[in-house]
């Protein structure tokens, strides 16, 4: 039956579904579907965040229960709506924009926001998940400004949480206790995703930063646990400097609390980016905020590991390198801190995984200051791990230039390094036995020069380690500590210095009467010069007060407007010097090395001019200076029996006379 024309029909055939029908249909199902609260695992290309919201955050005005259109299409307005939405009388106001956050926090108010969270909860009671991504959308249009800073350089670290209202800040992370960690950390990712979407089409995204920091701050693994996405995030985006300084801000936020997992965030995301010159400086700022407080160095030693050392120790002793000179400078000064962390962490049996890389990028050509730290990180690597010298002959075949590089180090350094011994020789005698065995074979000549160097560093190497040196220093300790052991056990078993042997042998000696005498007289004279000062120093003060006083006030005020007026005038020199003189200090520096290695070469080929000639000469010189050393020793043993008595007589006399006065 039809009630459009009031007739009855007959229908002969089943009536074929229109296609208003079937979204007529749909649209029922959907109104009618169960909702369920928790939600089940998502692509992370299409989230129920995105869904609901990739409208709203483009035009940011949209209800989320809104009324759909028929069939896809906008529906015709009425002349009411027509006339409403011309006069502007009903329709939504302009979102109001401030000059800076600041302004916009401090005109954000708590009831404003409590409306939209119980709004939204009216509407979609049974979707807790819709929640966050309003509350996002309405800080996104309250947080609306002219300036966009993504890093804010001139603002406390936990900025802008730290401006917010506090019963704002409190009412959000209220709400995110409610929601299970899984839920949190979609919704952490949508923001990420937002923020990379919108934010190049120049819409707001405040809202999203905020939700960011207080979720990076309170859950720091949702940043640990996947930081190649955001790498692959400044992949995509790395010609736009605004999104990725913000999506680097919004992970660097999950060290907040703690700086240990800042160093890890920083040295897993940031590390690799340092390269790029819109990342280095805020990179090297935040390495500065994490370095300056207080770190507990054993759980940061964990952090730093070899990927992580060598791009550090690259950035800081390659010249001309990608990154500035002076955020290299800066990188400098932590450089020893960032080192001693990742040496840290058992070095006995953790330093074998640096040495091979070590070894390896020492050679010729690597810059000077490079070269010595990376022999003196060797070094310290030997000395603390011994399973590097295993790691050193399984490497010397192959790596026998730097080798020798590291033999000739360890000669010039022997006597302030502490380095196994016997470890040390078997190891370089091992060497010997391969050097042998390469020479016997038909090298070629590069490689038969160094293994030529090797040969040469293994003989000093090894004639260094046989050769006897005198404990100096252990013998005047051990000299030193027996004499006072002497002294107290005298002293004790004789109940004090009289009747001990001590004085019993500076009687014999003369040598206490002398004391005593040289006392007597070093303390009268004491006595006499005290007094004399105790009357005299007072009237000679104030006679040269009196008189130099005014001239000495004088001078001083004439000094201080002298050292103003040459601050004032050298100014100028020193900005001029401040710009240019790292330009000279490292064209000098260049130049300096240039001629060392000039120097150098010309030094070998003058020795190995001169070595045959000087070897053949001290062949024949040597038996004449044996010969005149003997007769030496055998004048110098005649003249100390002839002098002995002589000076023994002297010293006779001499107690005799002192003994007398």
């Amino acid at each position: 039956m039809s009630t459009s024309g009031e007739k009855w029909e007959t229908v002969s055939h089943k009536k074929k579904a229109t296609v208003a029908d079937k979204k007529a249909a749909q649209k029922a199902f959907v109104q009618h579907a169960p909702t369920v609260d928790q939600m089940s695992p998502l692509r992370e290309n299409s989230t129920m965040f995105s869904e609901a919201f990739t409208n709203g955050s483009a035009k940011g005005a949209k209800k989320a229960n809104g009324d759909a259109s028929q069939g896809g299409k906008k529906p015709n307005p009425t002349p009411q709506q027509h006339k409403k939405k011309k006069g502007g009388s009903d329709g939504k106001k302009k979102p109001e924009r401030f000059n800076t956050l600041d302004e916009a926090l401090d005109a954000l108010q708590v009831a404003e926001v409590k409306d939209q969270l119980e709004e939204v909860k009216a509407r979609v009671p049974d979707s807790p998940a819709l929640w966050l991504g309003d509350l996002a959308l309405l800080l996104n249009r309250k947080l609306l400004t002219k300036e966009f800073d993504p890093t804010f350089p001139d603002k406390p670290s936990d900025y802008p949480l730290c401006k917010m209202n506090s019963s704002v800040r409190k009412l959000l992370k209220n709400l995110m206790e409610t929601y299970p960690e899984r839920m949190l950390s979609m919704f952490f990712q949508h923001c990420i995703r937002e923020v990379e979407t919108d934010l190049p089409k120049g819409n707001a995204v405040n809202g999203y930063r905020i939700f960011l920091q207080l979720l990076a701050v309170e859950y720091p693994q949702f940043v640990t646990n996947r930081i190649s996405d955001y790498l692959e995030v400044f992949k995509r985006r790395q010609s736009d400097r605004a999104t990725c300084l913000t999506i680097l801000w919004g992970c660097i936020q999950a060290g907040q609390h703690d700086p240990v997992i800042g160093l890890q965030v920083w040295s897993k995301l940031m590390l690799p980016l340092l390269g790029h010159k819109m990342v280095s400086p805020y990179a090297i700022s935040t390495l500065d905020r994490f370095l300056g407080q207080k770190l507990d160095e054993k759980r940061a030693s964990q952090v730093l590991g070899p990927n992580e050392f060598f791009p550090i120790l690259d950035y800081v002793f390659t010249p001309n390198n990608s990154l500035q000179p002076n955020l290299q400078k800066q990188l400098l000064g932590h450089y020893p801190r960032l080192k001693r962390l990742a040496f840290r962490e058992n070095p006995e049996s953790n330093l074998r995984n640096f040495f091979p890389s070590l070894l390896a990028r020492t050679t010729d050509h690597c810059p000077v200051a490079l070269k010595t730290e990376l022999l003196e990180c060797l070094v310290f690597c030997l000395c603390q791990d011994q399973h590097c010298f295993s790691e050193w002959r399984q490497m010397y075949d192959s790596h026998m230039k730097q080798s020798s590089l590291l033999m000739n180090h360890i000669i010039k350094v022997w006597d302030q390094v502490k380095l196994p011994k016997k470890l040390l020789q078997e190891t370089v005698r091992a060497f010997s036995v391969t050097n042998e065995e390469q020479l016997a074979l038909n090298q070629a000549s590069i490689r038969r020069v160094h293994i030529e160097e090797c040969k040469v560093a293994c003989e000093e190497l090894l004639e260094k380690m046989s050769s006897f040196r005198m404990p100096w220093k252990t013998l005047i300790s051990v000299v030193f500590l027996a004499i006072m052991t002497f002294l107290a056990m005298d002293f004790y078993t004789s109940h004090g210095f009289q009747g001990s042997r001590t004085e019993v042998f500076l009687q014999k000696s003369g040598l206490l009467a002398i004391s005593k005498q040289a006392w007597t007289k070093i303390s009268l004279f004491t006595t006499n010069i005290m007094g004399w000062l105790q009357v005299n120093a007072p009237i000679y003060y104030a006679k040269v007060s009196e008189l130099c006083g005014p001239y000495l006030a004088l001078a001083l005020e004439k000094l201080y407007d002298l050292w103003a007026w040459f601050v004032t005038v050298t100014t100028p020199l020193k900005d001029w010097i401040a710009v240019n003189a790292p330009i000279w200090l490292d064209w000098i520096l260049a130049q300096t090395v240039e001629i060392l290695q000039r120097l150098m070469v010309w030094l070998t080929q003058l020795w190995e001019v001169v070595s045959e000639y000087a070897i053949a000469g001290w062949i024949v010189v040597a038996p004449y200076l044996q010969q005149a050393w003997d007769l030496t020793v055998v004048y110098v043993a005649l003249v100390w029996n002839a002098v002995y008595p002589v000076l023994d007589q002297a010293w006779d006399m001499l107690k005799t006379t002192f003994s007398k006065t």
